[in-house]
Protein backbone atom coordinates (compact mmCIF):
# COMPACT_ATOMS: atom_id res chain seq x y z
CA UNK A 1 0.00 0.00 0.00
CA UNK A 2 1.41 3.30 -0.85
CA UNK A 3 -0.15 6.48 1.54
CA UNK A 4 1.15 9.49 0.07
CA UNK A 5 1.39 13.01 2.44
CA UNK A 6 1.35 16.27 1.24
CA UNK A 7 2.73 18.18 3.97
CA UNK A 8 4.90 21.46 5.17
CA UNK A 9 7.15 21.20 7.86
CA UNK A 10 5.25 24.55 10.10
CA UNK A 11 2.09 22.85 9.49
CA UNK A 12 1.21 21.36 13.12
CA UNK A 13 -1.81 19.25 12.02
CA UNK A 14 0.60 17.68 9.77
CA UNK A 15 2.97 16.31 12.12
CA UNK A 16 0.65 15.76 14.49
CA UNK A 17 -1.21 13.54 11.80
CA UNK A 18 2.06 11.83 10.87
CA UNK A 19 2.90 10.49 13.80
CA UNK A 20 -0.66 9.56 14.55
CA UNK A 21 0.05 7.48 11.29
CA UNK A 22 3.68 6.40 12.44
CA UNK A 23 1.99 4.97 15.57
CA UNK A 24 -0.63 3.30 14.03
CA UNK A 25 1.59 0.99 11.52
CA UNK A 26 3.74 0.14 14.76
CA UNK A 27 0.98 -1.35 15.40
CA UNK A 28 0.07 -2.67 12.53
CA UNK A 29 1.11 -6.30 11.20
CA UNK A 30 1.42 -5.83 7.31
CA UNK A 31 3.66 -2.73 8.18
CA UNK A 32 6.83 -3.64 6.35
CA UNK A 33 4.30 -3.22 2.76
CA UNK A 34 3.42 -0.01 3.50
CA UNK A 35 5.34 2.88 1.59
CA UNK A 36 5.22 6.25 2.63
CA UNK A 37 5.74 9.51 0.42
CA UNK A 38 6.18 12.50 1.22
CA UNK A 39 5.21 15.64 -0.63
CA UNK A 40 6.03 19.27 -0.43
CA UNK A 41 3.13 21.61 0.18
CA UNK A 42 3.77 25.51 1.15
CA UNK A 43 1.31 26.56 3.62
CA UNK A 44 1.97 30.20 3.27
CA UNK A 45 4.37 31.07 0.54
CA UNK A 46 4.36 34.86 1.87
CA UNK A 47 5.41 34.29 5.44
CA UNK A 48 8.33 35.82 6.54
CA UNK A 49 9.68 36.24 9.78
CA UNK A 50 8.64 39.87 11.74
CA UNK A 51 11.12 40.73 14.35
CA UNK A 52 9.28 41.79 17.80
CA UNK A 53 5.99 40.09 16.87
CA UNK A 54 5.06 36.58 18.32
CA UNK A 55 3.59 33.88 16.02
CA UNK A 56 0.13 34.47 18.05
CA UNK A 57 0.48 38.26 17.12
CA UNK A 58 1.22 37.17 13.50
CA UNK A 59 -1.73 34.62 12.92
CA UNK A 60 -3.91 36.32 14.60
CA UNK A 61 -3.70 39.28 12.25
CA UNK A 62 -3.59 36.37 9.67
CA UNK A 63 -6.54 35.41 10.90
CA UNK A 64 -8.66 38.46 11.81
CA UNK A 65 -9.07 36.94 15.37
CA UNK A 66 -8.25 38.42 18.65
CA UNK A 67 -4.63 37.40 20.43
CA UNK A 68 -6.63 35.55 22.46
CA UNK A 69 -8.48 33.54 20.38
CA UNK A 70 -5.37 32.32 18.78
CA UNK A 71 -4.10 31.58 22.57
CA UNK A 72 -7.07 29.25 22.83
CA UNK A 73 -6.90 27.59 19.48
CA UNK A 74 -3.44 26.91 19.93
CA UNK A 75 -4.18 25.65 23.22
CA UNK A 76 -6.63 23.22 21.70
CA UNK A 77 -3.89 22.21 19.22
CA UNK A 78 -1.12 21.72 22.07
CA UNK A 79 -3.99 19.39 23.36
CA UNK A 80 -4.02 16.76 20.36
CA UNK A 81 -0.52 16.82 19.92
CA UNK A 82 0.10 15.77 23.64
CA UNK A 83 -2.28 13.46 23.17
CA UNK A 84 0.11 11.74 20.20
CA UNK A 85 2.66 11.84 22.82
CA UNK A 86 3.97 15.33 21.71
CA UNK A 87 4.80 18.55 23.00
CA UNK A 88 3.96 21.76 21.45
CA UNK A 89 5.28 25.18 22.57
CA UNK A 90 3.90 28.35 20.26
CA UNK A 91 5.63 30.91 22.74
CA UNK A 92 8.39 29.86 20.84
CA UNK A 93 7.43 29.12 17.51
CA UNK A 94 8.43 32.07 14.69
CA UNK A 95 7.02 32.80 11.70
CA UNK A 96 9.09 31.91 8.72
CA UNK A 97 8.86 30.60 4.75
CA UNK A 98 9.67 26.85 4.00
CA UNK A 99 10.55 26.69 0.32
CA UNK A 100 14.03 26.14 0.70
CA UNK A 101 13.55 23.81 3.86
CA UNK A 102 11.43 21.65 1.03
CA UNK A 103 13.86 21.94 -1.72
CA UNK A 104 16.41 20.41 1.12
CA UNK A 105 14.05 17.70 2.36
CA UNK A 106 13.22 16.23 -1.84
CA UNK A 107 16.77 16.82 -2.57
CA UNK A 108 17.32 14.53 0.43
CA UNK A 109 14.49 12.20 -0.51
CA UNK A 110 16.40 11.98 -3.98
CA UNK A 111 19.49 10.78 -2.11
CA UNK A 112 17.22 8.24 -0.24
CA UNK A 113 17.65 10.32 2.88
CA UNK A 114 14.66 11.46 4.58
CA UNK A 115 11.72 10.75 7.15
CA UNK A 116 12.50 6.86 7.86
CA UNK A 117 9.13 5.27 9.36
Amino acid sequence: MKITIWSDFVCPFCYIGTTNLKNALEKFEHSDEVDIEYKSYELDPNAAHVPGETYVETLAAKKGVSAAEMRTSFSQVEKMAKEAGLDFNFDIVKEANTMDAHRIFQYAAGEGKGIDF
